[in-house]
């Protein structure tokens, strides 16, 4: 599965990445398309006002150029217009000297034309139809141009997308100037995302009449834009892809858990039928035995009915340890009683009496005076305590020594008291270590060796001790045998 989903993602990428240049190029294309668009609306409408200030060449050999022009400059101030022009006037060739004229648009006069201190604004210069000697000047308006005439078209031209572009105009002599640049900031470095030419005008003598028109993205190049998406778009789909390893992951843990649940339901089941099995078969020949008559002698009946009940005994334990571990879910609050450990340890001494005597171990208890109470259901905590003790008997006694202590400790901030277990046995493998107090788990020593039970004993002091709020962990102790360590919260006086 990962590496299908990496495979999935590598593939996602690429595909990802051709969406990418495609939607790159159809960007840069649709921003050239708009920057062309502007350039022939402002051309277009350039040239008529410059057609309709050019007189005729009838109108020039009637009147004269000069009379022609003027002619022209009234017409064009009378009707509706774009006041594209601040002055228009006329050149005069004489020789090799030239003298240069401009029309007073209040008296319709030729006057001398003054070059002003401020910005010296763009000329468009046209020969005059009929005459060699004269040619017709026109001067543009640049804070109408900025202001008015540009931002309209990048309004119209750009729509929806205008906020997004930053545009600016430059003419391409040397050194360049700008003529105009929308507002916000514009990039100080880095090629434009699109550009086009503006400014042309048909039949002008200046040579250098062309304006650069440029664009860019305010989010970026074009190109670094569709990255930054496609690396988004590669961020989600790992995600997912994540995601999928994550449940897939997840599946397969629950799976194995499950599959693992099953084994050792089967080995719990194997088990408790040979905790049962075996003593009623005892128990059912020594009562066939004695039904029978086949012992008659005193000592042998007594040794019979010692068998007969040590056995009983046996299934007892076997019918508790199930009904304990169906009902240690949740301990009932009705159930619980202030409780001395002293007592509940020295009653789970006694009854693993039997255990010991089969081991020959010792047990050595250890109990700190003036212990607190505990506040618990009295038969569960026998059974955590009990199960403990056995534990350590079974599988440590033959270390010859079992260690039982009891003292005052801390558990989340609150008073405790700890109890702990020690054998000097062989101990818990280091691969078993987290698995002891998993139900129906039985180590591979317990297994291969003859020893009884069929996993049920630490699951259910884990079981009860979590229930009474405590806590119980293991570990290898300092002789290599087992420690176990169970925690229960002291009764306090508000408590009780």
């Amino acid at each position: 599965m990962a590496l299908l989903c990496s495979g999935l993602a590598v593939i996602q990428y690429r595909w990802t990445g051709e969406l990418s240049q495609t939607e790159a190029s159809r960007l840069r294309a649709n921003l050239r398309e708009q920057l062309r668009q502007i350039s022939r609306a402002f051309n277009a409408e350039l040239n008529e006002n410059c057609r309709a200030l050019t007189p005729l060449i009838a109108e020039t050999e009637a009147q004269g150029p000069t009379e022609a022009i003027a002619i022209r400059y009234r017409q064009w101030m009378s009707r509706e217009h774009r006041p594209i022009f601040s002055r228009v006037g006329v050149a005069l060739r004489r020789g090799s000297a030239a003298s240069l004229r401009v029309v007073n648009p209040v008296t319709l006069r030729w006057e001398p034309w003054l070059e002003s201190e401020a910005e010296t604004a763009p000329k468009i210069t046209l020969p005059v139809a009929g005459s060699a000697n004269e040619a017709i000047v026109l001067e543009i308006d640049l804070p109408y141009l900025r202001q008015t005439w540009l931002p309209e078209l990048t309004r119209t031209w750009l729509s929806a997308s205008n906020d997004a572009v930053r545009v600016r105009i430059e003419t391409t002599a040397v050194p360049r100037s700008t003529i105009y640049a929308s507002s916000g900031e514009i990039p100080g470095s880095g090629a434009p995302d699109a550009t086009a030419e503006i400014f042309s005008i048909r039949g002008s003598l200046q040579d250098e009449h062309h304006w650069a028109l440029e664009a860019w993205r305010i989010d970026g190049p074009i190109d670094a834009v569709v990255s930054a998406s496609r690396w988004r778009n590669f961020a989600v789909a790992g995600l997912l892809i994540l995601v999928i390893l994550f449940a897939g992951t997840t599946l397969l843990r629950y799976t194995r858990r499950s599959r693992r649940l099953a084994e050792m339901q089967l080995t719990f089941i194997a088990g408790v039928s040979h905790e049962l099995k075996t003593p009623l078969a005892v128990i059912r020949g020594a009562a066939h035995n004695l039904a029978e008559g086949v012992v008659r002698e005193e000592r042998p009946i007594r040794m019979y009915g010692a068998m007969i009940r040590r056995h009983a005994d046996q299934l007892n334990e076997t019918v508790e340890q199930v009904l304990t571990f169906a009902g240690t879910s949740r301990i009932p609050q009705s159930l619980a009683q202030p409780l001395s450990v002293d007592e509940l340890l020295h009653d789970a001494v006694e009854g693993a009496s039997a255990d010991v005597q089969a081991s020959g171990c010792t047990v050595n208890i250890d109990i700190e005076t003036g212990l607190p109470c505990v506040s618990g259901d009295r038969a569960a905590l026998c059974r955590a305590f009990l199960n403990l003790v056995s534990n350590a008997v079974r599988h440590g006694g033959t270390g010859g020594w079992v260690g039982i202590t009891a003292r005052k400790a801390s558990l989340r901030n609150r008073e405790a008291i700890e109890v702990r277990v020690e054998d000097r046995g062989p101990g818990i493998p280091e691969n078993e270590m987290l698995r002891v107090f998993e139900p129906f788990f039985r180590g591979e020593r317990a297994i291969a060796g003859p020893i009884r039970g069929f996993g049920l004993g630490l699951s259910l002091v884990r079981d009860i001790v979590t229930a009474h709020s405590g806590s119980v962990s293991v570990r290898r102790s300092a002789t290599g045998g087992a420690e176990f360590s169970m925690f229960l919260p002291a009764l306090t006086e508000q408590m009780e």
